[in-house]
């Protein structure tokens, strides 16, 4: 293990040098981990988000527990009792920019919304007839057995959950 550094900024204004030293740990808190969801670090995705899941719920089973944030999939930051849905980013942030970046999956929610929805059925639907072509996030989002492909058993899976006959689905 690398121990922790002093790091050392310099910052020259005309006749003027400030030095500021820190404590800095390059290899502490730099990427997003959680004990409850399951993370692809080589597909920057995170899973095991069940439908209908709050962003406080999400970012109190996350690591580090402090400068994460949630974007919508459409950049909005989304925070409290907000549903995560499929496509959303988790974002550890620091001063200087993004130190580590993931792509929220909820199996079922292809919409994104953070719900399965009767949109949802149809979609997963249309795209196992090839009707639409589903990508990234929502791709796997529709596989709910993680068979690797999307077939009619995840339409089915799909159905029953947006009827509560089912309340978790196969893959997570």
């Amino acid at each position: 293990m690398v121990p922790p550094c002093l790091l050392l900024l310099y910052h020259i204004s005309g006749e003027e040098a400030k030095v500021t030293i820190l404590n800095y740990d390059p290899f502490v808190g730099t990427i997003i981990t959680s004990s409850k969801y399951k993370i692809d670090s080589n597909k920057k995705i995170i899973t095991g988000i069940e439908p209908s899941t709050k962003v406080i719920t999400v970012l109190n089973n996350l690591m580090p527990s402090e400068n994460i944030k949630i974007y919508n999939k459409n950049g909005g930051e989304i925070t409290g009792n907000t549903l995560v849905g499929t496509g959303a980013k988790i974002k550890l942030l620091n001063n200087i920019g993004v130190l580590d970046e993931l792509t929220v999956v909820v199996y079922g929610d292809v919409t994104g919304s953070g719900e399965v929805t009767l949109l949802d059925v149809t979609t997963i639907y249309q795209h196992y007839r090839g009707k639409i072509k589903l990508t990234g996030a929502e791709a796997i989002a529709a596989d709910v057995d993680q068979s690797g492909i999307v077939t009619l058993l995840d339409v089915t899976y799909a159905y029953q959950y947006y009827r509560k006959k089912i309340n978790k689905f196969p893959a997570n």
